[in-house]
């Protein structure tokens, strides 16, 4: 799910291949998407742009695909750049205050490709040595612009900068010392805040640190904070 700034909500139906719109009192808008070549036949992410264009990535193919908010085509690619990581499957995608699309391979593949607002390929990175991608879930952008990736083997969030130079690392003896045990995601809202869904041997959370992350908490499923 992601929001429009017409105060529109759009889910994405993977199962039933199109895009649902809603508007914030959850009355239903408009649907688009199919299986021909113009629209996504299994979306799997999606984001807005600031100029209010919609984002949206195939699960389980390398398409993304860029659409009007009204739903109408704009254009589609089927590779980030060359090369190694150019026709990986795709798990995630948001979108930075500059217009930048950053586009999460699935997986165990683990880079992250920047493109412009039209789709063109600039550049892409990855995480070597003892910080290297294992499975990522997850990307966001936080408030300064830096780049989040949760990954879910190494239980941690990374923070690079927007040339993908690795600044710290969030989770239990890291850099910032939070407990991110099966992370499944991560997220930033407007006052900086990052969210950090996490399961495992039968607990959900969410562990939610200040736009400055020095001060987690966590909440059980329901909303009790259980910890600060």
């Amino acid at each position: 799910c992601c929001l429009s700034g017409a105060k529109q909500s759009s889910f994405l139906n993977s199962n039933l291949h199109r895009i649902q719109v809603y508007d914030r009192r959850g009355k239903y808008v408009r649907e688009f998407g199919n299986m021909s070549s113009e629209a996504a036949s299994r979306p799997g992410a999606l984001a807005f742009t600031g100029q209010g264009d919609l984002v949206v990535i195939e699960k389980n193919s390398f398409r993304i695909h860029l659409f009007r908010e009204d739903g109408t085509p704009v254009r589609s690619i089927a590779s980030c750049g060359k090369g190694q990581g150019s026709r990986c499957d795709r798990s995630d995608v948001c979108v930075g205050p500059d217009g930048s699309i950053f586009v999460l391979d699935a997986g165990h593949s683990g880079r992250v490709h920047v493109l412009d607002g039209g789709l063109g390929f600039v550049r892409s990175f990855e995480c070597k040595g003892d910080g290297r991608f294992r499975y990522t879930v997850g990307i966001a952008v936080g408030a300064g612009g830096q780049i989040l990736v949760a990954d879910y083997h190494r239980h941690d969030v990374q923070v690079f900068d927007k040339e993908g130079r690795l600044l710290q690392t969030i989770g239990a003896g890291k850099d910032i010392d939070v407990n991110l045990y099966g992370a499944k995601g991560v997220c930033v809202d407007r006052q900086g805040r990052v969210f950090v869904p996490r399961s495992g041997g039968g607990f959900r959370e969410i562990v939610m640190l200040s736009s400055v992350w020095l001060m987690p908490r966590t909440f059980r499923r329901g909303g009790e904070l259980i910890s600060t």
